[in-house]
């Protein structure tokens, strides 16, 4: 066989990706809630939602954390309602209590873990690691969750949806006035 020929050579699978990134995510699974009570009692409580696409495993997690101190409760909990009424009944989620947040928290896991949302939106936010430009994957505000797929939409070019990283200083270049430039 020559190197230069397609000849018993099979056809390169197509890459499946199963982590979740920036932009819209078809089929992501509600793996897991966890209510966390840090000991150190000046860090806020919260439930961290594990979220993973339906390929991925425990081990590709997008972790998220709703903080449920008295001040970020209310918009904890509207984001919570958000994504449970794209996988259960809002009578089923509103059902859902708890005498403290551990308790709360796996009432919350019992009802939705497991369960696939149709299609999320992740916002980007760039960082730097290893002298390389890379972009995490966090939850932005509603409208983040749908039942249907292509009712989202992602612009890589807003602002809001995709979090860039300031312009080092010295990559900015200034000309001082009366330097000899026409303009």
């Amino acid at each position: 066989m020559s190197k230069f020929s397609t000849a018993g050579v099979q056809e390169a699978p197509e890459f499946e990706n199963k982590w979740i990134k920036a932009g819209i995510n078809e089929n992501v699974v509600l793996h897991s809630i966890e209510a966390i009570v840090p000991e150190d009692t000046t860090k806020s409580p919260y439930l961290e939602f594990g979220f993973r696409l339906s390929n991925g495993t425990d081990q590709d997690l997008n972790k998220v954390k709703f903080y449920m101190s008295d001040s970020a409760a209310t918009k904890s909990i509207e984001k919570i309602k958000h994504i449970a009424t794209k996988l259960v009944t809002e009578e089923q989620i509103d059902a859902v209590t708890g005498t403290d947040l551990a308790s709360y928290g796996k009432a919350l896991n019992n009802l939705l873990s497991g369960k696939v949302i149709r299609e999320m939106k992740f916002v980007g936010e760039e960082y730097l690691k290893d002298g390389k430009v890379r972009v995490a994957a966090k939850l932005g505000l509603p409208k983040f969750a749908s039942k249907e797929v292509g009712t989202l939409k992602y612009n890589p070019n807003s602002e809001y949806d995709l979090v860039k990283l300031p312009v080092a200083d010295a990559e900015i270049t200034t000309v001082a006035a009366g330097d000899g430039l026409p303009f």
